[in-house]
């Protein structure tokens, strides 16, 4: 598919600012992910059992989470530059802070940071994409933007594993914050906010049309300095809450596996080191990042984004219970492939953010996709706490001479079987769904 611009040559230069935002997400994905190649180090350094493992990894997701509205809301208001430079640095100070830890409770501080920092990269990627790109290429371009934020978790797995291996998990975190710092200079200098006056007559002919149709636009823009202004159209819209339900669901398992329990979960099945252990992870991100372009060709030839969506469901509950069921028993690369699979289907999830955008006019498009975030990402993250408090029930209460918890693999197993089950609660998203196919977005 050929990428067309809003603004007649603007293609190159947009494509240029997405490659920069992108690469924004691609590194808070690697520090966001870095949890389950850490979680030995983590467990070592600061004698914590896995509910307190679980807290580490998750206050990501909550300092994340909490600050999507406020941060949407921001995009739509003062544009990408600015916020995303600014995040970018608080990532690399999250990343730094944690590095030099010397304590858990200064550990959770640099993984809120880190969260707080990574709280604009994927709905500002989002909003870039409304800003410069032609609304027909809105999942394309939201496909390729989640293949490379697949690249980063998988950087967080192998590749940074080896990074451990070879310079120690502090210096590892420290070379990651350093990366940060140069990334956010090159899109302070490089990335520019879409200039009103750019507008084709055509566009602002467009969106005149729209705000006269609409009373809820027309209030809105008369009181545009508020923040209830972008709040209320999104807050009262059932299909944002909906495609926000589904897409947590779905997501949910590569947040609680790939991202933090995976790789220690398979070192215990199969004895084997964190950076075997995590080609499962790799697997998932993988065919996850393929999922999420493949699954374009197969909505345009159905006329459906919620068909892909409701035959994911079944595949993700199902590959789950069936590593349950097997790991330990089976050979690993059997699990490496269940993991392939169910990244693949886990790819249909980024098409809540079509039917997000499609549901809002284009001026809320930050609003919109900042509280389809908020859900997706705050029940993602209390199901991985929840997963480690599942661990703690079953655990039998042995630790090493260090008084370092050890785990068996059948509190593992529960844990998986309870996130396969709660799984299932995706289809309560489709309740609040109104509209599907679109051949074109709202302006």
């Amino acid at each position: 598919m050929k990428l067309k611009s809003l603004y007649p040559g603007q293609t190159i230069k947009g494509t240029a600012m997405w490659l920069l935002v992108a690469m924004y997400y691609f590194y808070e994905m690697v520090l966001r992910a870095s949890s389950g190649v850490l979680a030995k180090d983590f467990t070592e350094t600061f004698h914590i059992q896995a509910t307190q493992l679980g807290v580490l990894a998750a206050v990501y997701g909550y300092a994340y989470s909490g600050l999507q509205i406020p941060f949407g809301i921001l995009l739509d208001k003062i544009g990408v530059r600015h916020l995303v430079s600014v995040s970018c640095i608080f990532c690399a100070f999250g990343a730094l802070l944690l590095g030099t830890a010397c304590y858990y409770p200064m550990a959770i501080l640099g993984r809120i940071c880190i969260g707080i920092g990574s709280a604009c990269a994927f709905i500002s990627t989002l909003r870039l994409i409304v800003e410069w790109f032609d609304s027909k290429n809105f999942s394309l371009m939201a496909g390729l933007t989640n293949a490379i934020g697949c690249l980063g978790g998988l950087c967080a797995s192998y590749p940074l594993a080896k990074l451990v291996d070879a310079l120690g998990w502090r210096m590892a975190l420290c070379t990651l914050s350093g990366f940060g710092l140069v990334l956010a200079a090159l899109i302070w200098l490089c990335v520019r906010d879409r200039p009103k006056e750019t507008l084709s007559p055509e566009k602002h002919s467009e969106q005149s049309t729209l705000e006269c149709s609409s009373p809820m636009l027309e209030t809105s823009s008369t009181v545009s300095p508020r923040w209830s202004s972008f709040l209320w159209p999104v807050l009262s819209n059932t299909q944002v809450w909906g495609a926000g339900l589904i897409g947590a669901f779905l997501y949910a398992p590569l947040v609680v596996f790939a991202e933090a329990w995976g790789v220690p979960f398979l070192q215990v099945a199969y004895t084997t080191t964190p950076a075997m252990a995590s080609n499962a992870s790799m697997a998932m991100y993988i065919f996850f990042s393929l999922g999420s372009v493949l699954v374009l060709p197969l909505c345009h030839r159905w006329k459906s984004y919620v068909r892909p969506l409701l035959l994911a469901t079944p595949v993700i509950s199902g590959g789950l219970g069936m590593i349950a069921l097997c790991s330990g028993v089976v050979f690993f690369p059997i699990i490496v492939f269940l993991c392939a699979i169910i990244g693949l289907a886990m790819g249909a999830q980024v098409l809540v953010f079509t039917l997000t955008t499609q549901a809002v006019p284009a001026r809320f498009s930050g609003t919109a996709s900042a509280l389809t975030n908020t859900i997706i990402m705050g029940i993602s993250y209390l199901m991985q706490e929840g997963f480690g408090r599942v661990m703690d029930h079953f655990w039998d209460q042995k630790r090493d001479v260090a008084g370092t918890p050890l785990y068996s693999i059948l509190p593992y197993k529960y844990a998986l079987f309870f996130l396969s089950i709660v799984t299932l609660l995706t289809l309560v998203g489709f309740l609040f769904l109104k509209n599907d196919y679109q051949t074109s977005s709202k302006d």
